[in-house]
């Protein structure tokens, strides 16, 4: 996972200063939150130049096939700082699992489960960390509005990618305000049976908007939510659902879902913690 905006924990803040040369592979300016030159020569793969160009300043921009078979099977030869990041992600697992009952345990566990699995991330302060602790592969993709930061689309993404394959079940998290967007939707999953386990990681404020150092006071009423709970509003759905509120219980209903049918989780976290928990990431 690169921004350009990750701090001190990020790998990418420990990882960039042992680069020779960076490579970008369709790398768009769009796909950054703060793009700048990073210091090194900077070659990028792409069929045609844009703005990254540019603003990554970048010393070679290579727009035939050809060479990019050439390069990338150069890139192949080697490992190229397999051990680096490996440490850079274990050091970043362990400050963020140190803060017990927070996102960070639960998409751990997640990583643990035996099967393979599709996740599905809406947009919040979940998501930054979900973006970094899952361990995303072939048979484990990773679906997101990364780069738009709309808020909403996981449970209609989730549907959709569930239906497209039914074989893979699919892990859906949501906030509290992407809850709020599409929930008649998962009506849908229900009448379906899609294999979707949809985990609502809730503080009861609109999280991402609440942690932001403010230049004037902000009215509580904008941030905080009333009554943050959907437990009764789903289960009358007729959708499978609980409330779990340490990483014993989450633990336990993710191992226990049959994965043939929907499952609603319901996940509070103390919003104190909850709004610190991305401070020296990004």
């Amino acid at each position: 996972m690169f921004t350009g905006d990750g701090k001190r924990l990020s790998p990418e803040a420990s990882i960039l200063k042992e680069a020779d040369l960076v490579i970008g592979i369709g790398l768009r300016v769009a796909e950054l939150l703060s793009p700048k030159p990073f210091g090194v020569p900077t070659l990028l793969l792409d069929v045609a130049r844009d703005a990254a160009a540019d603003a990554l300043a970048t010393d070679l921009v290579l727009a035939d096939g050809e060479l990019f078979e050439q390069v990338l099977a150069t890139l192949a030869s080697g490992k190229w700082g397999a051990e680096q990041i490996a440490e850079a992600k274990a050091a970043l697992s362990a400050k963020l699992l140190d803060g017990g009952w927070l996102p960070a345990a639960c998409f751990n566990i997640l990583n643990q489960l035996p099967q393979n699995h599709m996740l599905v991330l809406d947009t919040g302060s979940f998501c930054t960390i979900g973006e970094h602790v899952w361990n995303a592969s072939r048979g484990r993709p990773f679906l997101a509005s990364s780069n738009s930061r709309y808020m909403g689309t996981a449970i209609p993404t989730a549907i959709g990618a569930s239906i497209a394959n039914r074989e893979t079940p699919v892990i859906c998290v949501v906030g509290d305000g992407g809850m709020r967007m599409y929930p008649a939707e998962l009506k849908l999953a229900v009448k379906e049976q899609l294999p979707i386990c949809i985990i609502l990681m809730t503080d009861g404020l609109y999280g991402s908007v609440a942690c932001v150092p403010q230049a004037f006071q902000v009215n509580p009423r904008a941030v905080e939510i009333d009554q943050p709970t959907w437990f009764d509003s789903v289960a009358g759905m007729g959708c499978a659902a609980a409330i779990v509120e340490n990483e014993s219980e989450f633990d336990d209903a993710v191992r226990s879902w049959d994965q043939q049918q929907p499952l609603f989780l319901e996940s509070p976290f103390d919003p104190g913690r909850y709004a610190g928990m991305t401070s020296d990431l990004r």
